[in-house]
């Protein structure tokens, strides 16, 4: 297993992960916001597993949420551009989230960063493989 920084805010030393296996290359970006280690990482890897946000939801969340995730995660049309030049095999979306919904637009807020919103917007950006993860599955 090799580590690699990525980019979370101020931290200093934010994490992701190229693990090779027999027969496999898997690239973890951690929990970050765009970063070119994540290209230099998998470079056509068997699976990339990273975290998004959907546009849709950005602006349901107020001023302090939207600087809060531009500083700490990616979005889907970020992700969308990282896994085209990194060319995984396949790319698993996890930690999705909707960090800033309040209750004034919680439903809406809620609506537009789901799975299904994730997934349509991520075959905007993305013309490669690509499955939304869930717990215990298996790639």
């Amino acid at each position: 297993m090799k580590p690699f920084l990525v980019k979370h805010g101020d931290w200093k030393q934010a994490l992701g992960y190229r693990i090779e296996a027999p027969g496999r290359v898997i690239v973890y970006s951690g929990d970050t916001r765009p970063t070119e280690s994540i290209v230099e990482n998998c470079q056509g890897c068997d699976y990339l597993i990273s975290e998004a946000y959907t546009l849709a939801s950005f602006d349901l969340v107020s001023p302090h949420w939207q600087m809060y995730r531009r500083t700490y995660h990616t979005f889907t049309r970020e992700l969308g551009d990282i896994a085209t030049r990194a060319k995984p095999r396949l790319l698993i979306l996890t930690h999705r989230g909707n960090a800033g919904c309040d209750q004034s637009h919680a439903v809406g807020c809620l609506e537009s960063g789901s799975e299904e919103q994730m997934l349509r917007e991520m075959k905007q950006y993305y013309s490669g493989n690509l499955v939304a993860a869930h717990d215990l599955d298996v790639y």
